[in-house]
């Protein structure tokens, strides 16, 4: 039987208390002055300027319109500074987005477990640091997880839902993936869940993907208008995997890291020769994308043994975390030993309750998440990793199925 949806007085006040960290985080921190954008900055700077959606690329020595990044988080980023000169206005809604996403878990985890792993899943969601931290960062991050959330818990109520809710499941998948491309690896997820699970509704399954494509198109006619070629997203794809497969490759962005505090490291794409990079600059972007991904599949191929090492050590990083000589992230080294001591429970307790999920009997509804977990995983293993908020879709999910570990401790040991 589904379980009414109902906000206890315990979840209110984790949502309160949720919303209380990250403001006191953003006011304690003041990251509100002069927050790094990177690349969505640039980008976002040219829409507000009235160029568009167009950056300088790193092979490019002219501003030219550009697919390289997802477009949606750049284009809100571009409304707060056209609006108000700065990111304030996106730095408040992704505290209240990170907020309202301690109850997207909580409402996940109810359906799937019960009460008990419901309420210690909203209490890890409210505190954990590493979600509290990018919520008052200007990447993508708090964004993604909030769509990324709502969309998987809107699937999970398909089944016994009226069209609607199959409408709000296309439109937020749709964002997803316009936020960031891994999204994608929902899809072959949702099909699977819909094997298993609800063969009966195909129709909310077929108005699912016609909104996500509908949501998807427009974008996409840019992108062809842009390039004339067919790009779904991002033209991101190449050097990604490229970055992730090429003879000086280490898994993760750089290829070495004297001093990430005093910016001394080497990207990957700067072990290129000289004359490479000189030929990249009269490349079209589609031209740079295609060189990149067969530059890839040719080592792929030179060196398979090689290859085969990089997957291991890239899903050891993916899981763990990469050595502190690839790892250029300041923030990411100066907090590694505390993150360890966050993330090794979570890990732990997690992998345990999706064990415990898909041990018999089988919780059908964890299968879809388990997928989604590990087709997401994969995306990063296959291109590069190395940075810690690639994982964080993983990590919220990783405390939910840890949260129902916990809540058989307590039933067994205190509960009958």
């Amino acid at each position: 039987m589904q379980q009414k949806f109902r906000i206890s007085g315990i979840v209110t006040l984790l949502l309160l208390i949720g919303l209380l960290l990250r403001t006191g985080a953003l006011l304690g921190t003041k990251a509100y002055e002069h927050p790094g954008a990177w690349e969505y900055g640039d980008i976002a700077q040219n829409i507000a300027a009235g160029n568009g959606f167009s950056r300088v690329a790193r092979f490019s020595d002219s501003l030219e319109p550009t697919s390289s990044h997802a477009p949606l988080y750049p284009y809100l980023l571009a409304f707060s500074y056209k609006t108000t000169g700065g990111a304030v206005p996106l730095l408040i809604l992704q505290i209240i987005l990170s907020t309202i996403t301690i109850l997207l878990i909580h409402q996940t985890a109810l359906l799937l477990f019960n009460r008990t792993a419901a309420s210690i899943s909203a209490l890890f969601i409210c505190l954990y640091p590493p979600l509290i931290y990018y919520s008052i960062k200007l990447t993508p991050t708090t964004l993604f997880l909030f769509l990324l959330a709502s969309t998987i818990l809107l699937i999970l109520k398909l089944n016994n839902a009226r069209r609607r809710t199959a409408i709000a499941a296309g439109f937020t998948l749709g964002l997803s993936i316009l936020c960031n491309p891994v999204a994608f690896s929902l899809i072959p997820a949702i099909i699977l869940h819909w094997i298993i699970t609800g063969r009966k509704i195909l129709k909310q399954y077929i108005i699912l993907f016609v909104i996500t494509l509908l949501t998807l198109i427009p974008w996409t006619i840019r992108n062809y208008a842009v390039h004339h070629s067919l790009i779904p997203i991002t033209t991101q794809a190449g050097v990604n995997f490229w970055i992730g497969n090429n003879p000086h490759a280490t898994g993760t962005d750089y290829y070495k890291v004297s001093s990430p505090e005093q910016g001394d490291f080497v990207l990957m794409v700067e072990t290129l020769p000289r004359s490479m990079k000189q030929n990249l600059i009269s490349y079209t972007e589609i031209e740079r994308a295609n060189f990149f991904l067969s530059e890839g599949m040719k080592f792929i191929k030179k060196e398979p043994a090689k290859f085969i090492i990089l997957l291991c050590k890239k899903a050891l990083y993916f899981w763990w975390f990469a050595p502190l000589q690839i790892n250029g992230s300041p923030d990411a080294n100066k907090y590694r030993n505390f993150h360890i001591v966050l993330y090794l429970p979570v890990l732990i307790l997690g992998l345990c309750g999706v064990f415990f999920s898909l041990y018999h009997p089988v919780n059908k509804k964890a299968v879809f998440i388990t997928c989604f977990i590990i087709l997401l995983s994969l995306i990063y293993i296959i291109t590069h990793v190395g940075l810690i908020r690639y994982r964080m879709p993983v990590e919220i999910y990783l405390m939910m199925f840890g949260s129902f570990t916990l809540s058989r401790f307590l039933h067994r040991r205190f509960f009958k």
